[in-house]
């Protein structure tokens, strides 16, 4: 079950940090800090209902199967590298947000470009190559099922976060 609870958090937190990114880089003018925080909670709910979906996803394949207690242990075998990749990668997330959270200039420069930004692009390559490599040591069909459905929907979920603050930020400018 903790590799559940793990993976469910790693999930959460990587579509908080896609919340967070949807909403950033409009404007550097502006005190956004009510703009984020609304950001934030969008993307935290928006979070847990797509790991619910997954969840319910995964739920449907297991009990649909003719053994699945043999299908629940590849999932979780499954599960297992993925904590390892993804686990790696929020790491190192949170270390670069470590530095950008400094109250020097410098180290959030630094942080945001050599950084952040590389592990923004870098995210679809580990979200598929994670999945993949997962759902390669396994026989089990329905394993590639669940990687499939979550990798489509974690790679759609930064775009629909996206999608919603195209132009809600010309909200935060005062009218002239």
């Amino acid at each position: 079950m903790i590799i559940v609870v793990v993976l469910a958090a790693l999930a959460w937190f990587d579509l908080l940090l896609a919340g967070f990114r949807a909403a950033a880089g409009r404007d550097g003018s502006i005190d956004k800090r009510a703009y984020f925080r609304g950001a934030l909670a969008r993307a935290a709910g928006f979070g847990l209902l797509l790991v619910g979906f997954n969840a319910a996803v995964v739920a449907a394949l297991v009990v649909t199967s003719r053994a699945p207690d043999g299908v629940w242990l590849e999932l979780l075998r499954a599960g297992e590298v993925c904590i390892w990749v993804f686990g790696t990668f929020a790491t190192l997330t949170l270390a670069a947000l470590a530095f950008w959270l400094s109250p020097n200039a410098e180290s959030q420069l630094l942080a945001s470009i050599i950084v952040l930004g590389p592990l923004t692009l870098a995210r679809p390559l580990v979200i598929v190559g994670g999945l993949a490599f997962a759902a390669a040591r396994s026989a089990e069909p329905r394993v590639w099922i669940a990687a499939a459905v979550a990798g489509i929907t974690m790679l759609g979920a930064e775009r629909l976060l996206g999608r919603s603050h195209a132009t809600r930020w010309r909200q935060l400018v005062p009218p002239r």
